[in-house]
């Protein structure tokens, strides 16, 4: 669908655009059409403040939205901890609700990594692919080796790292050993 759309130049003069919707898809792209094809006098000053205003906002905007859990994704994060039995079900929680990750989810979370890394030590092979592909979830589990354990499972996981760390993984677990606390 074709808009026209009427503007005045500095000297009086009148244009009309011709303009396709798909070019007013996003406040910036409308700034640039416009400054491509106009000058507001002899400077660019109020076109590039508009362009710079509109870019500022668009970028707040979206680190506002995309770091929030609503009430609803929480309730569910919750309930999603509780089934998770394996680093493959972490991971799949972690790439779904890592924006509910505080609070009772996180407390959640930190138990799942705790009883994997004690019950289910043979997986950390499995860990170390998904730390590999994901270094940010090689971060998110390291994190999650917190205070909130209970000093068994820390000791446990600390003999682990230190005795039981599989063939090519030494950094992983000294990782793993390094955030217990343990040199």
């Amino acid at each position: 669908m074709k808009a026209s759309i009427q503007t005045s130049a500095a000297k009086s003069r009148v244009f009309t655009l011709s303009v396709y919707r798909h070019e007013w898809n996003s406040c910036p792209s409308r700034l640039l059409f416009f400054m491509t094809r106009f000058r507001f006098g002899n400077s660019w000053t109020a076109a590039t403040a508009l362009l710079m205003t509109c870019f500022a906002l668009s970028s707040v905007i979206a680190y506002a939205t995309q770091d929030m859990c609503s009430t609803t994704q929480s309730q569910h994060a919750d309930v999603a901890v509780d089934a998770i039995h394996s680093w493959d079900g972490l991971y799949k929680w972690y790439k779904v609700y890592l924006q509910c990750d505080d609070g009772g989810s996180s407390e959640g979370i930190s138990e799942v990594v705790a009883r994997n890394l004690v019950d289910r030590w043979k997986s950390l092979g499995r860990l170390a692919q998904l730390a590999k592909d994901d270094p940010r979830f090689r971060a998110f589990v390291l994190k999650h080796i917190d205070e909130t354990l209970n000093e068994n499972d820390l000791r446990q996981i600390v003999s682990n790292a230190s005795t039981r760390c599989p063939t090519g993984l030494g950094s992983l677990c000294d990782s793993i050993r390094k955030q217990t606390g343990s040199n």
